[in-house]
């Protein structure tokens, strides 16, 4: 499997700093599904371990209402995967210009994300669709909120990182890495 650039995807013109991981393993559990992701960034490799709950509510009602139901604490967990995920932090660290020595957190999750279902069908990922997710991280402390989307594009086997807002990167940096332990 080839790996691509990180970064290929995105338009600088947009402002946004997206990054896209291939999906090159997963592990199927009870309640979940970790899926192992890598990409490149400067021809090194970068990854890291999502864990995504299974049969997660659809968010968007037929009505165009949110469905109440569709938030879920550590519906995704971010997990790391070593140097991979250390080099993935840093290459974030770069795009996002808020630099850090800090390696990438063991794992993320826990009070600090919370998970909406942004999908109009109930998530199923037995079924090879495009998932998309709203995370919402440290929703009790105005000082380290941020948000970030988190796409799952079973169809590719690609995981996509979206900024939510440029005003979050620094305390998307400060979660990801081992500051907050």
């Amino acid at each position: 499997m080839k790996l691509e650039d990180i970064t290929s995807r995105f338009n600088s013109e947009e402002g946004w700093n997206d990054i896209f991981l291939k999906i090159i393993n997963q592990r199927d559990n009870k309640e979940s599904v970790i899926y192992i992701a890598q990409g490149l960034y400067n021809e090194q490799i970068v990854g890291l371990s999502v864990e995504v709950r299974k049969n997660m509510a659809a968010g968007l009602l037929p009505s165009g209402e949110i469905n109440q139901d569709a938030f879920y604490r550590d519906g995704i967990k971010f997990f790391s995967n070593g140097q991979e995920s250390d080099t993935l932090l840093k290459a974030l660290s770069t795009l996002y210009q808020f630099p850090t020595s800090n390696t990438f957190s063991k794992t993320i999750e826990g009070e600090g994300a919370m998970t909406f279902s942004l999908n109009e069908l109930p998530v199923d990922l037995c079924r090879r669709e495009h998932y998309k997710f709203k995370l919402f991280f440290h929703d009790n402390s105005e000082d380290l909120y941020c948000e970030i989307f988190c796409n799952i594009d079973l169809t590719k086997n690609i995981i996509e990182l979206h900024e939510k807002d440029e005003e979050y990167r620094e305390n998307i940096i400060r979660t990801f890495a081992s500051e907050l332990q």
